[in-house]
């Protein structure tokens, strides 16, 4: 199955306190992978840690400061159960001018954490993540963008990849965006955005999750005589006739049995 966008949804408050939370639309699944991006004012008040109602343990993948601005990436995967969730991040002091948003991607593999890049730009100057050179075919990338207070401004999806912008949540201050595509090819992208301005100080994260595995083939065995196979755990265990692979193949004699083994690799 291949690696997909599943649902999304964020938050804006201004007000000083030391949490954010939102719940997802609908349920999420089981086994999905969940991407949160946090934005708040100041520089020391770094987000401690997430939670949400399923019980997914959610890891850091990136954390940057900039001017009056901070925010991070983070992940969990996978989820431990379907359900209603609500997810809450909390900060290590009360902050202004948080922001987050949460998205729920399904198909992902075991280890779904590829690379990341994180790049602040200062005032008058729009920017992106900065390159990710991605392992594998089929993965899904994701991409933020948060700003310093002062305005707002439009913010459309990047033009340097297939991306779809999946939250645009402005407010009075420090807007804040999402993207994402599936790139289809392994090679180096970047998260970049369309901004109708660039007089704030800003940061952009970019994250590439690799996608489960297809069927693969693992084995194939070639041998002459009679053939009992088991296939277990992705390998053969067989039980041959006495016979040799150089057999003469003639009327009544040995012919030659091909058996494949198909399994799934992450």
């Amino acid at each position: 199955m291949a690696i997909a966008f599943v649902q999304s949804a964020s938050t804006s408050n201004d007000a000083t306190l030391g949490t954010i939370a939102r719940a997802f639309p609908s349920n999420v699944g089981s086994g999905r992978l969940i991407v949160v991006h946090v934005a708040h004012g100041g520089t020391t008040d770094q987000v401690t840690g997430i939670v949400d109602t399923v019980g997914s343990t959610y890891t850091e993948i990136r954390f940057l400061a900039g001017v009056n601005v901070s925010g991070s990436l983070w992940y969990a995967s996978p989820t431990p159960a379907a359900g209603a969730s609500m997810v809450t991040a909390t900060l290590a002091t009360s902050s202004v001018f948080r922001r987050m948003a949460i998205h729920e991607i399904s198909g992902q593999a075991a280890t779904p954490l590829d690379t990341s890049a994180a790049a602040r730009f200062a005032l008058g100057a729009c920017g992106d993540s900065g390159n990710m050179s991605t392992a594998v075919n089929g993965e899904y990338i994701f991409g933020a963008m948060h700003t310093d207070q002062g305005g707002d401004f439009t913010i459309a999806a990047g033009t340097n990849e297939a991306w779809t912008l999946r939250e645009n949540y402005q407010h009075a201050n420090a807007p804040a965006a999402t993207e994402d595509f599936v790139q289809t090819t392994a090679g180096t992208t970047k998260a970049a955005f369309t901004e109708g301005s660039c007089t704030l100080w800003r940061i952009y994260y970019g994250a590439a999750f690799k996608p489960a595995g297809g069927l693969a083939t693992d084995d194939v065995v070639v041998r002459y005589g009679s053939m009992g196979v088991t296939d277990g755990s992705g390998l053969v265990t067989s039980a041959f006739a006495d016979a040799s692979a150089g057999a003469t193949v003639a009327g009544g004699g040995l012919y030659p049995f091909y058996y494949r083994t198909m399994v799934a690799d992450d």
